[in-house]
C-alpha cells in the first residue's frame, strides 16, 4: 500500500477533527496577525475595558454616544482591577511585579476615544472569540477520537485551558495599560497554544507513515537541532516583544518625533534581539543542512525545511527594514506574523520527526 493510500485512511471522526483543527490553526494565525495590527497602530487601548468595549457589545462610533466623564470612570475601574491583580501576585510570590503595577502612573492616564483604534481592537477581540469557539469545537472533536488518540485529546484539552487563561491575562493587559511583562506572558502563551494545536493536528494527519529505512539516532539528532531552533525562535520573539515596549517608551519620550533613533536608543534589548537573530539563523542553517543531507526521502520533511528557510529570509528582510527604515507599521505587523509562522513550521517539523522516530521504535519492539 503506498503512502497516499495510507494517509487517506481516516475515520469519519478523524476527518472531522482534522477539518476543525485546520480551521482552528487558520484562526489562530489570523488572530496573531490581528494582534500585530493592533500593536503597530497603537490600538491596544482602543477598548479601555474588557470583555466589552466601552461597556457595550458593539462599541460606539462617536464620542457623543459615550457618557459624560467616561475617561475617569474607566481609569477608576482599572485602578480597582489592578489592586486585585497586585494582591494575587503578592499571594503567589511575585511581590516585585505587584509593586510595579501599583506604582505605575500610566494607568492614571485616560484614553481619548478614537473610532479607528476602537474598532481595530474590537475586530481583534471578535477574532479572538471566534478562535475560542474553534478551540472548543476542536476539543470536542478530539474527545470523539480519544480511544485511539488519547494524547491528542490531552493536548487539545490543555490548549483549551490555556485559551481561557489567555483570555484572563488579556483582561490584565488592558487594565495594566499594556504593561510590558504582561504582554510578554500573553505572547508566550499564544505561541504555546499554536504549538500544541499544530502538534495535535500533525499527530493525526500523519499517523500512518511509509516504511523507510531511517536511523533512529539521526532522527534524534535532527529533533535536537529542531528543538534548539524552536527555543531560539521563541526567545527571539519574546525579546522582540520587550524591544517593542522599549521602542514605545522612546516614542512617548520623544512625543512621536525623532523616529529614526527609537531603535538605537532602546539599548541592550535591541542588541540581545539582534544577537538571537544571528544564533537562530545559524541554527536554521545547521538544522536544515542536516535534514537535507540525511532525510531526502521524506518529501514532507524537505518541504518543511524549504518553508522554514523562506520564512526565515522574510523575517530577516522585515527585521532589517524595521531597524534601518524608521519602523514602518506594516513591517511591524509582518515581522510578528512571520515569527509566529516560523514557530508553527518548527513545531510541524519537530512533530513529523518524532512521528517517524516513534513509528520505527514501535516496529522494532513488535
Amino acid at each position: 500500500m503506498d503512502h497516499a493510500a495510507k494517509i487517506s485512511e481516516y475515520s469519519s471522526k478523524e476527518k472531522r477533527f482534522l477539518k476543525i483543527t485546520f480551521y482552528t490553526i487558520c484562526s489562530l494565525f489570523l488572530l496573531i496577525l490581528a494582534g500585530g495590527v493592533v500593536r503597530s497602530t497603537g490600538s491596544g487601548m482602543g477598548c479601555p475595558d474588557w470583555p466589552k468595549c466601552f461597556d457595550q457589545l458593539v462599541p460606539p462610533t462617536s464620542v457623543s454616544q459615550l457618557p459624560a466623564n467616561y475617561e475617569q470612570a474607566y481609569v477608576n475601574k482599572r485602578i480597582e482591577k489592578n489592586n486585585r491583580f497586585a494582591n494575587l501576585l503578592n499571594k503567589i510570590g511575585f511581590a516585585a511585579q505587584a509593586d510595579r503595577i501599583l506604582k505605575d502612573q500610566s494607568v492614571l492616564k485616560s484614553e481619548q476615544f478614537n473610532v479607528w483604534n476602537t474598532y481595530t481592537e474590537y475586530v481583534n477581540r471578535l477574532i479572538g472569540a471566534i478562535t475560542g469557539m474553534f478551540m472548543l469545537a476542536m476539543t470536542i472533536a478530539a474527545f470523539a477520537i480519544r480511544k485511539n488518540n488519547r494524547s491528542v485529546f490531552a493536548i487539545c484539552l490543555s490548549s483549551l485551558v490555556l485559551v481561557v487563561l489567555q483570555a484572563w491575562i488579556g483582561s490584565w493587559v488592558v487594565s495594566t495599560n499594556l504593561t510590558s511583562w504582561v504582554i510578554t506572558v500573553h505572547m508566550f502563551l499564544a505561541l504555546v497554544i499554536i504549538g500544541l494545536v499544530l502538534w495535535a493536528y500533525q499527530y493525526v494527519k500523519y499517523k500512518n507513515l511509509p516504511d523507510l529505512k531511517l536511523s533512529v539516532k539521526k532522527l534524534r539528532t535532527a529533533e535536537l537541532f529542531t528543538w534548539l531552533s524552536l527555543a531560539l525562535c521563541t526567545a527571539q520573539i519574546l525579546f522582540g516583544t520587550e524591544l517593542r515596549e522599549s521602542i514605545d517608551q522612546q516614542a512617548a519620550f520623544w512625543n512621536q518625533t525623532n523616529r529614526g533613533s527609537w531603535v538605537a536608543l532602546s539599548g541592550e534589548v535591541f542588541n540581545i534581539h539582534k544577537g538571537f537573530s544571528f544564533l537562530l539563523t545559524l541554527a536554521t542553517i545547521i538544522c536544515s543542512g542536516y535534514i537535507l543531507e540525511h532525510f531526502k526521502e521524506i518529501k514532507r520533511l524537505i518541504s518543511y525545511v524549504m518553508v522554514i528557510i523562506t520564512i526565515m529570509a522574510l523575517q530577516i528582510i522585515t527585521g532589517i527594514v524595521l531597524a534601518y527604515f524608521n519602523l514602518p507599521p506594516a513591517m511591524q505587523t509582518l515581522h510578528l506574523f512571520f515569527a509566529s509562522l516560523l514557530i508553527g513550521a518548527w513545531v510541524l517539523q519537530l512533530a513529523l520527526l518524532a512521528n517517524y522516530r516513534k513509528s520505527i521504535s514501535m516496529a522494532i519492539i513488535i
